[in-house]
């Protein structure tokens, strides 16, 4: 039943020209928010915020609401793609992009739900020792060691520095493969042009 339900979506001649303007749309504003996120706000942050905190905190309200847009979006553009491109009737290169747009939306996901929120737990640890210890971002750019610190709290703040370290990596990378999705999916609408 719902099969015939999507068949029918997608040979309409009313509903396929809103559902392509709807991926289209999707896709670029998905991209595009991808793009800005990814490569020019978090350098405009580090750069506009004076402490660690304020970095922290801003980090920690833009990037769960970034993974949950572009989440937001990519199924979307999976489900429209779907759709249009029916996966029985499909050919190769469609179902290559329906992968590639699952795995898209896949590592949002994961960013969504498991890594950006022990990212920003760790993050929010870290902050906490060092305010406990009383060190603040100018001890750390100057001396890079934490001479000053026993042996016990260095370690623990090595092991937490450690553990954010592979989580931030890990996010970014997660971040950095669903961009490059994308980027895939945006060569295969661009071979697509004028043809109907």
């Amino acid at each position: 039943m719902m099969a015939l339900f999507v068949e029918a979506m997608a040979t309409s001649s009313v509903i396929r020209p809103i559902l392509r303007l709807t991926h289209l749309f999707c896709f670029a504003s998905t991209f595009g928010m991808s793009l800005w996120v990814s490569f020019v706000s978090g350098a405009i942050l580090s750069q506009c915020t004076s402490t660690r905190e304020q970095y922290g905190y801003l980090q920690s309200r833009i990037f769960p609401l970034y993974f949950r847009i572009a989440a937001f979006g990519e199924a979307i553009l999976l489900a429209t793609h779907a759709v249009l491109h029916p996966w029985s009737s499909a050919g190769t290169s469609e179902q290559w992009q329906f992968q590639i747009l699952f795995c898209s939306l896949f590592m949002t996901v994961l960013n969504v739900y498991i890594l950006e929120p022990l990212s920003t737990k760790v993050m929010f640890e870290r902050l906490k020792m060092e305010k406990e210890e009383g060190i603040s971002r100018e001890d750390i750019l100057a001396s890079g060691d934490l001479t000053n610190l026993d042996y016990l709290t260095k370690c623990q703040m090595r092991a937490v520095n450690s553990k954010l370290s592979r989580v931030q990596d890990f996010s970014s990378m997660a971040n950095l493969v669903s961009l490059g999705c994308l980027t895939w999916h945006l060569l295969h609408l661009q071979s697509h042009l004028g043809v109907r």
